[in-house]
């Protein structure tokens, strides 16, 4: 049972192989109308191999499948060079376009990182102002002067956090929930496309050049450029959903202090 299973191994390596596959690949070119008969004409088994003796001969079975395909596993690294040489410079230019457009989003994001720190900062020192100026309300011995004072600033804290104020933050935090949700849904799909295409190109890299001809590695190559596209997308997408995140928070911390106030 090992040897045959060596046996089989050895087999399927040679299958894979690019010279068997380039070979087997001009075989079929070579004589097609015959194997074409064969397979598909409606005719006895004797009439087939009389019309494949007739149609072909040592030339056809023996000496050109192999030249051919010798000639194919030897000059495709070549004419692959050439088409990565061919693609390479369109490729550059994309990658080293999403790089920038990447880097500009981060120092995006780090702006707005920056803004809601200091939006935060405002937002606490206004609450420790706040209790500050409670606390010396309620130091003020006189009770009919404390009650005034504390009317007053209750009036002036009502009027900064008014309910047109109010609604409109409402407004725009549903507005960016909704843009964050459908941005997740969309993320969702992406990663299911992405797996998707990865697969495919897994199992296009498993198969050999009879199966996906002689512009295997271009093929492989396109598909690999659109997964590494899709990823590149899905980074920016990420970015923009953690700084949506982000800015949602800091609108759901407004308004609960809003209404607390």
């Amino acid at each position: 049972m090992e040897f045959l299973k060596e046996l089989f191994d050895e087999g399927r390596a040679r299958v894979k192989s690019n010279v068997f596959a380039s070979v087997v690949f001009a075989f079929v070119v070579v004589n097609w109308k015959s194997i074409y008969f064969v397979v598909f004409a409606d005719a006895t088994a004797i009439e087939k191999f009389e019309f494949f003796d007739g149609n072909t001969c040592v030339l056809s079975l023996y000496v050109w499948p192999p030249l051919i395909g010798a000639v194919l596993a030897i000059g495709m690294p070549f004419i692959n060079n050439i088409a990565h040489w061919l693609v390479s410079k369109p490729i550059g230019s994309v990658r080293s376009r999403d790089d920038k457009q990447a880097h500009a989003r981060l120092q995006k994001k780090n702006e707005w990182a920056a803004v809601r720190n200091a939006e935060q900062k405002i937002f606490e020192d206004k609450l420790v102002a706040q209790a500050e100026t409670d606390d010396r309300i309620s130091k003020i011995e006189d009770k009919a002067i404390r009650e005034e004072v504390k009317e007053k600033v209750s009036e002036g804290r009502s009027e900064a956090h008014s309910e047109p104020k109010i609604k409109a933050a409402e407004a725009n935090l549903a507005n960016l929930r909704h843009k964050y949700f459908s941005g997740l849904r969309r993320l969702e799909n992406m990663s299911a496309d992405i797996a998707g295409r990865q697969k495919s190109l897994n199992d296009k890299k498993q198969a050999s050049v009879v199966t996906l001809g002689v512009n295997r590695d271009a093929l492989l190559m396109r598909d690999a450029t659109e997964v590494r596209d899709l990823e590149e997308q899905k980074i920016r997408l990420q970015v923009e959903l953690d700084s949506m995140k982000a800015a949602i928070a800091d609108a759901d911390a407004w308004l609960n202090s809003a209404k607390t106030t």
